[in-house]
C-alpha cells in the first residue's frame, strides 16, 4: 500500500506471519528499507525491535494454542516456525514469563 509508511508494513507482515520464522533481512527488503534502518524505524515508532515484536506474536500464538487446543508443546513449536522444542520454550519464557507448560496447566 502506497500511503502505508514502510515501518507499518513491516509491521503488517509481522502480523500476517506471526506463525511462520520471520528473517529481518527478508523483511526489511519486503519493505525496501536496509535492516539497520528498518529497526531504528520500527523500534522509534513501536518501542522494539522488529524480531522482538515477531517473537511477541509468535508467543501470543502459542498462548492462544496453548490455551484452546490439546496440541503438545512440540506441535505448537513446530506449527509456529521454531526450529525445536527448546528454543520455543525458551523463547516463550522470556516473553511471557512463565514456561508453555506452565501456562498450559494454568490455561
Amino acid at each position: 500500500d502506497a500511503n502505508v509508511s514502510p515501518v507499518d508494513q513491516a509491521r503488517r507482515l509481522i502480523d500476517r506471519q506471526a506463525a511462520t520464522a520471520l528473517c529481518l533481512n527478508d523483511l526489511a527488503r519486503h519493505v525496501q528499507l536496509s535492516p539497520a534502518h528498518l529497526c531504528r524505524q520500527f523500534k522509534a515508532r513501536f518501542d522494539q525491535s522488529p524480531m522482538a515484536y515477531h517473537q511477541s506474536q509468535r508467543v501470543l500464538a502459542a498462548q492462544r494454542l496453548l490455551s484452546t487446543t490439546t496440541l503438545s508443546c512440540k506441535e505448537i513449536a513446530i506449527n509456529l516456525g521454531f526450529s525445536d522444542v527448546y528454543t520455543f520454550s525458551k523463547a516463550f519464557k522470556r516473553v511471557a514469563g512463565v514456561a508453555p507448560i506452565q501456562f498450559k496447566r494454568k490455561a
